[in-house]
């Protein structure tokens, strides 16, 4: 491993952590950005991880959390938690987690009554583009 491209990739990763949260998965995109190899992008991932630096759980559960307070629906967030470069099934069962069936429902409440809509068609269209499931739209 090449000390100074070590010491070069951790100074920026934790630049990047400094700035904001982020998940190991757009971390390890990042540094590969800068030419650096995968063995020393796997230690510093390995140290950040084990530091706390790094924790995908941590991290899916807050923007699970700020999104359904902003009434997205489970589609959506599971849509923004992969980008963000959270894997598929670690994002479902995140959602699964902290995005239960009950919060939905009343997430989808708040949203009509924050959009005041009275048209159940209209609604229906709301809720979809926000990423609610099809059982949550037609309660």
């Amino acid at each position: 491993m090449n000390e100074e491209e070590y010491t070069n990739a951790k100074k920026y990763a934790l630049r990047r952590i400094a700035m904001r949260s982020q998940s190991s998965g757009r971390m390890r995109e990042a540094i590969l950005k800068k030419n650096i190899s995968d063995e020393v992008t796997d230690q510093i991932l390995k140290e950040f991880t084990q530091s706390g630096y790094l924790n995908d759980a941590e991290f899916a559960k807050r923007l699970i959390e700020r999104e359904a307070a902003r009434c997205r629906g489970p589609h959506w967030i599971k849509h923004k938690l992969i980008a963000q470069g959270i894997d598929r099934s670690t994002a479902e069962h995140f959602l699964d987690k902290y995005y239960p069936r009950d919060l939905q429902i009343e997430r989808a409440k708040e949203l009509r009554l924050k959009k005041k809509v009275i048209n159940n068609a209209h609604f229906s269209k709301i809720l979809y583009k926000n990423g609610f499931d099809y059982d949550i739209i037609n309660i």
